[in-house]
């Protein structure tokens, strides 16, 4: 089942959908990702380690509606694929170490004052 994350009035809810397999996966990021776009101005998302692409085209159209993106540096990852394509296809505004993505994430909602994002 794929996880998708929907609006339901003024909460946000988790959903799984029986779709088929996206970006060589079932359960897929990029599913996830995307189901986050209409709202990704109210999004901080992050893309840890992992093998191939899947999570980058999501990561990117989050970054590119509104919402703030990080991914796991190279030297804390076990697998830098996940991470990799996405930085290479322009969906992070930040890299950082694995202990530093929590803090980093909650220092972006701090400083915009966004205690309502996800």
């Amino acid at each position: 089942m794929h996880l998708k994350i929907v609006k339901s009035g003024a909460d946000y809810r988790t959903k799984l959908e029986p779709d088929g397999i996206v970006s060589g996966h079932k359960p897929s990021v990029d599913v996830m990702f995307e189901s986050l776009v209409p709202f990704a101005n109210n999004v901080v998302a992050a893309i840890l380690t992992g093998m191939g692409k899947d999570g980058a085209q999501g990561l990117r159209n989050i970054k590119h509606n509104g919402g703030f993106t990080v991914a796991q540096d190279e030297a804390s990852c076990v697998v830098f694929g996940m991470p990799k394509v996405a930085i290479e296809q322009d969906a992070v505004m930040e890299v950082k170490d694995i202990h530093d993505i929590a803090p980093t994430l909650l220092n972006h909602l701090t400083q915009t004052n966004a205690g309502s994002r996800l």
